[in-house]
């Protein structure tokens, strides 16, 4: 294996100890000063640690971006309306369709009872703990978790290994990042998702969009089991069948136009590529 390539096998279980590490420390020093000098309520308390949860990557990052040689940088390009739309019309999809992997073992559990477990759209009841939630799962979030597994973990194993190797990998370690055994299956299917969107964009910033949206939609739905008939079948089938077409639709969206792109990179200076995506100012 090459030296300089970063990161090599050991220096990747060192990474994993200290992302792990890194939320240890998080949760013990945060939960300690926050319950010691009573900061906030106890009713609370929960929501705001976890919501600060993400911030425990920085440290991560800048290790990550010392060692691997590749500097801080980041010069943010806001998505057009059609990318926001196509993300937003994805995550729907990939929400539908990943619905069995959300707690699987309870899903097949009813499966086999007769049960289908249908995804039920709706707006939660909203308070403080919710929009303490929101504003982290949906704003916050994403950036760190982006930037660390797709533009950092990923954009180093592209290097190295295939599109679907490190992808899978990335998404892997995605998935293990969240502490959630129940929710593996769900992370790992997102993780896939941010990272081909990630890789045939090379935007970050679109895979902090449809992160976002995938997490925003969590205020918007609920689980229910219900007893199997043809009336709730047919419908189901046809839903899942919709939606597994809309995601291949937009992932050919996006391959075409990276395709494009990639035509045109020897004509085209690389900051406007993505020109048809990214609009720096309406008159322009």
């Amino acid at each position: 294996m090459d030296e300089k390539f970063y990161p090599n096998t050991r220096q990747s279980f060192v990474l994993i100890i200290f992302f792990y590490a890194s939320y240890i420390i998080y949760f013990t020093l945060i939960g300690f000063l926050l319950l010691q000098f009573n900061l906030i309520p106890r009713n609370y308390f929960k929501t705001v640690l976890f919501a600060g949860s993400s911030i425990s990557l920085l440290p991560l990052i800048i290790f990550f971006s010392k060692k691997s040689g590749v500097p801080l940088q980041w010069h943010v390009k806001f998505p057009g309306i059609k990318i926001i739309l196509l993300m937003l019309f994805l995550s729907i999809a990939v929400r539908i369709v990943s619905s069995p992997f959300d707690s699987p073992a309870e899903y097949f559990d009813n499966l086999f009872n007769w049960k289908l477990k249908l995804l039920v759209f709706g707006v939660a009841d909203i308070d403080l703990n919710m929009a303490i939630h929101a504003i982290s799962s949906v704003l916050i979030g994403p950036i760190f978790e982006e930037y660390f597994f797709r533009k950092q973990v990923l954009g180093q194993l592209l290097q190295r290994l295939s599109p679907f190797v490190a992808i899978l990998i990335s998404s892997a370690l995605f998935a293990a990042g969240h502490w959630r055994i129940d929710d593996l299956g769900s992370l790992f299917i997102w993780g896939i998702f941010y990272g081909i969107v990630y890789y045939k964009t090379k935007s970050v910033e679109t895979s902090i969009l449809l992160h976002s949206f995938s997490n925003l939609l969590n205020f918007f739905y609920e689980y229910k089991f219900q007893t199997i008939n043809e009336t709730k079948l047919i419908p189901y089938i046809t839903l899942e069948v919709a939606s597994i077409a809309v995601i291949l639709l937009i992932i050919n969206n996006i391959i075409q136009k990276h395709k494009i792109n990639r035509e045109f990179q020897k004509e085209v200076p690389e900051e406007n590529l993505n020109e048809e995506i990214y609009k720096e100012s309406p008159n322009k």
